[in-house]
């Protein structure tokens, strides 16, 4: 990782080191973007109830090195899919996101919530 720190984030009162990027390359802004508009807009629906969750999940995914593998759960199909409790509660009990954010390249998450939110205009034509 390119520009990277080093933070602590804690969670159920144990604490936990970790890596983060203070800036994206532009391809992984560009897939940081994807990432997120994909997760949310399925066709014409888009799932905006989820918008700052699925954010932060990918803040934390294209920024840092915590294993988010524990989210992974099998669904009835037999998919591999992201628990949307589990991550909410993991977002909810860490700062993780908050300090990513505070240590970042100024603007750079001003840039990346608008490519996400004309991107979403773009594929649903809700403006």
């Amino acid at each position: 990782m390119k520009n990277t720190k080093l933070g602590v984030y804690t969670r159920n009162d144990e604490t936990f080191n970790f890596n983060f990027a203070t800036n994206l390359s532009a391809n992984k802004k560009r897939i940081f973007v994807r990432t997120v508009v994909e997760a949310l807009v399925d066709g014409m629906n888009y799932d905006s109830v989820i918008r700052d969750i699925i954010f932060d999940y990918t803040t934390v995914l294209m920024f840092t090195d915590v294993d988010m593998s524990f989210l992974r759960t099998v669904d009835e199909d037999g998919e591999l899919v992201t628990n949307m409790e589990l991550l909410e509660d993991f977002l909810l009990e860490t700062n993780i996101v908050e300090i990513v954010r505070a240590n970042a390249f100024p603007t750079l998450f001003d840039q990346l919530e608008d490519a996400v939110d004309k991107s979403i205009e773009y594929r649903t034509g809700i403006h």
